[in-house]
């Protein structure tokens, strides 16, 4: 299925997942997905090109008054890519979460699924970071739905860095942040454009939302 047709998929989330009670991370599509493996060196793909518009995006959350953000990411993997970013962002603490353990790793990981970490941490952070999360299972789609009950005085953000509805995310997810009333897209910026084995156009893109 091609990008544009992907993203027009709708799901009824309450349905298909049971509201949330189904344990999609034990069901052998999510244990063998090929986004579950980590390489050594490397995270499941580079994001250096999208680090501009996330030091955009970061100063656009940080409030006056503040210096500093706190970031929850789900999904951490190896930990690479967070390494990364702790790396180019001095102001910006970054807690990681991801429920498999790799090694090597690269960063501190707490060993937790998508949901039980916004669970454990949602009410502390000023963003909730997805960085190419599974197409299969909703790891991705817990996580935000969690993110969006758990109690904080901060305002909620969140950003998605990937190709969303398509390879990276959740079927329905695009249209869930996109289309739907809980979340206001502040925007969106494309840092790589391709094409698959099929010829079907390959969009990353690093989205900013906010809570509305």
């Amino acid at each position: 299925m091609g990008l544009e047709q992907s993203r027009l998929e709708i799901i009824d989330y309450n349905q298909v997942t049971n509201k949330m009670t189904k344990k999609f991370w034990k069901e052998p599509e999510y244990l063998e997905h090929v986004c579950n493996r980590q390489y050594e060196g490397h995270g499941t793909y580079n994001i250096e090109k999208a680090i501009p518009f996330l030091r955009i995006y970061f100063d656009k959350i940080v409030k006056n008054n503040e210096n500093s953000l706190t970031v929850l990411e789900v999904g951490s993997g190896n930990g690479y890519n967070t390494n990364l970013l702790a790396e180019k962002f001095d102001n910006v603490k970054i807690i990681a979460t991801d429920l498999q353990k790799f090694n090597p790793n690269y960063y501190q990981i707490d060993q937790l699924v998508s949901h039980e970490a916004v669970n454990k941490y949602g009410s502390e952070a000023d963003v909730l970071l997805l960085i190419s999360p599974p197409c299969v299972g909703f790891m991705d789609y817990y996580a935000i739905k969690s993110y969006e009950n758990v109690e904080s005085k901060k305002e909620k953000y969140l950003i998605f860095v990937g190709e969303m509805g398509a390879s990276d995310g959740s079927k329905g997810i695009y249209h869930y942040l996109i289309d739907g009333e809980i979340w206001n897209l502040v925007c969106r910026n494309l840092f790589h454009h391709g094409t698959d084995l099929f010829g079907g156009n390959i969009e990353k893109e690093v989205f900013l939302f906010k809570l509305a």
